[in-house]
């Protein structure tokens, strides 16, 4: 498999998130998560870095503009708002397709950036959901190149697990490089 970063990333949605000094480390520590002693763990993954939104569609999500997001967070004080960014995808038949420019679709020069996360179609971690901790020798090596955030600062590394877990993880391929991006 080839991986390969699109010529432009994009932004194919907005979220918003608690925050995550409110985040509950009892719950991280029940998961048998890589990045369980982050600093902060944050994640594309709703299932480890929560919204105050009760259960949202995952098509709703990836449907979201920046001002859609700003709007719904605004009823939440202190919530994050985020950028999801697809970095790299498969060149092959599967590759991006599934993920659409969101508006705007372009990273603004005033976010911050917090990382990256490795996931599936369904924006679901493959650093902290998918059985890792199994894998010792991976599971090390992965937990050190990850930021205070729990995620990895370089292209190259996530796009490394990317193939890894691919081969892994072959019904939940492919997986995708996301950015994640403070948007305020």
């Amino acid at each position: 498999m080839i991986l390969a970063p699109h010529v432009s990333p994009f932004v194919f949605s907005y979220d918003f998130r608690v925050d995550p000094a409110k985040t509950s480390r009892e719950k991280v520590r029940a998961f048998d998560l890589v990045a369980r002693d982050s600093k902060r763990l944050l994640s594309c993954d709703r299932h480890v870095w929560a919204s105050p939104e009760a259960d949202v569609d995952l098509s709703d999500v990836q449907a979201r503009t920046l001002e859609q997001v700003r709007l719904k967070a605004s009823e939440h004080p202190g919530a994050w708002l985020i950028a999801l960014e697809l970095r790299s995808a498969l060149r092959d038949s599967e590759g991006g397709g599934e993920f659409w420019p969101s508006d705007p679709a372009v990273v603004s020069q005033d976010w911050t950036f917090l990382g990256i996360d490795v996931a599936d179609y369904g924006l679901l971690s493959a650093i902290n959901f998918f059985g890792l901790g199994k894998h010792n020798e991976l599971s090390d090596r992965i937990a050190r190149s990850l930021n205070e955030n729990g995620l990895f600062t370089s292209d190259q590394s996530a796009a490394t697990f990317v193939c890894e877990v691919d081969a892994l993880f072959p019904d939940d391929a492919p997986f995708y490089s996301i950015g994640l991006w403070l948007a305020e």
